[in-house]
């Protein structure tokens, strides 16, 4: 029953701000489309079905091969995003694979870009057999977030849960086979070494279970003789951001963030596993507030969630956390820190978009302030000079500055800030988190 509260729980995270999530969201290579037209055969007049089309980045270009598009969307902001977007060129059916009514031996072709983690497994692939024609083929593929990944340490891990390996490429760019029933494992290792655009098709020979448990990334410190009254678990993304919130206190970490939400069974576990007479719960994204909840609502000892909404608004509330302070005072004092914080982030849009009556290009570079666009450009220096105009506008004492995978040097940046604003206080860490070059917290 949890494994399918949580698939529930995922497919309503995206639909929150479909603009945004649309603009940032990166597609996915030539390549993949390539494959499906050589070696798939689509082209015009192929019936598709696609899982999980979200805002559209691998349906416009399904539509674009001629292919005629059915899209099976549970989401119900993002169907309606869907149908303003493409109109008549996709037919949208608001439900989940699972509940959907079928058409049988109808589709040459069944696609999920980045969504078949939602879905049930088992269920899915009954529904798929019977709906694709004869001959007919199952496409899904995933991107992950990196740098310069390294084709020996990539096939060492892959083989530590996979068979029917096969790693070819360089340093920066590698292609990977893997026959594996923990895709998830699969996508969070690729995301941890590198970028790896991974594309895995088979005819009609897809895996039918995966196993029950996640991998659960919690990485508790050390506990002590006795426990504590309070322990802090996070939901963190990047290596860099991971050691700051344990310098600041945090006893586990769980991994995730934007686009990679942890179930509700690794928070809990992560819960379960402190040694501690309390628990503070960091989210640090809206996406993963709801799963933090059910998380607290079924663990053993009390919890109290700080529904911190970026990872700058946790580093924050953990400023004033004492480990053997109570936890409703320590939650009290947290949600207070969390709340004085004003958080603001540069991205790069993968796809032109008009965001808050900001219009952004692909490509160029889009700057948030609590939440809200403010810039758009193709300089990030231009566009974070913006965002952090707008959050020292009211005045600030402290301003963070943590550097993402693609950060560029902000020397000049910080520079200007000294100058601007003698007595502001300008600390600058490696983050490590992906998605966003630039991520600022000023308090």
């Amino acid at each position: 029953m949890r494994r399918r509260l949580e698939r529930s729980v995922g497919r309503a995270f995206f639909g929150s701000d479909p603009a945004t999530y649309d603009a940032v969201r990166s597609g996915h290579p030539d390549e993949v489309y390539a494959v499906l037209r050589e070696r798939c055969g689509l082209g015009p007049g192929s019936n598709v079905l696609e899982i999980g089309p979200g805002t559209g980045h691998a349906t416009r270009r399904l539509l674009d091969l001629g292919a005629r598009v059915v899209g099976i969307e549970p989401d119900p902001a993002l169907a309606d995003f869907l149908r303003t977007a493409l109109g008549d060129r996709i037919e949208v059916r608001p439900t989940t694979l699972e509940d959907a009514g079928l058409e049988t031996d109808e589709y040459d072709l069944a696609a999920a870009a980045s969504a078949f983690h939602w879905v049930e497994e088992d269920a899915a692939l009954g529904k798929l057999r019977a709906a694709l024609r004869p001959g007919g083929w199952i496409a899904i593929w995933w991107t992950s977030y990196g740098d310069e990944v390294e084709p020996d340490a990539l096939e060492r891990e892959l083989g530590t849960f996979g068979d029917s390996l096969l790693v070819v490429g360089a340093r920066g760019a590698v292609k990977a086979h893997v026959h594996t029933d923990e895709p998830g494992r699969a996508i969070a290792l690729a995301t941890a070494l590198g970028v790896i655009e991974e594309v895995s098709i088979e005819n009609m020979h897809v895996q039918t279970a995966i196993r029950e448990e996640r991998i659960t990334h919690a990485d508790p410190a050390p506990s002590a003789a006795e426990p504590t009254a309070t322990a802090v678990v996070a939901v963190v993304a990047g290596a860099g951001n991971a050691r700051l919130f344990r310098d600041l206190g945090a006893a586990a970490i769980v991994e995730g963030g934007q686009t990679m939400n942890p179930p509700t069974s690794q928070l809990l576990q992560a819960i379960d596993d402190l040694d501690a007479d309390g628990a503070v719960l960091l989210p640090n994204n809206k996406n993963v507030i709801l799963a933090a909840e059910q998380a607290a609502a079924a663990a053993e000892k009390p919890v109290e969630v700080v529904e911190t909404t970026s990872m700058q608004a946790g580093l924050a509330a953990l400023v004033p956390f004492d480990a053997a302070a109570p936890l409703d005072e320590n939650a009290r004092e947290m949600r207070k820190a969390a709340k004085a914080v004003r958080a603001g982030a540069v991205a790069r849009a993968s796809r032109s978009a008009s965001i808050d009556g900001i219009e952004v290009e692909e490509g160029q570079f889009l700057g948030l302030a609590d939440g809200a666009a403010v810039a758009a450009g193709p300089s990030v220096e231009e566009v974070a000079r913006a965002v952090t105009g707008r959050l020292l506008e009211p005045g600030a004492d402290v301003l963070t500055i943590l550097l993402g995978d693609e950060a560029p040097s902000v020397n000049g940046l910080r520079d200007e800030l000294a100058e601007a604003h003698p007595a502001l206080e300008i600390d600058v860490h490696e983050g490590g988190q992906p998605h966003y070059p630039l991520l600022f917290a000023a308090e």
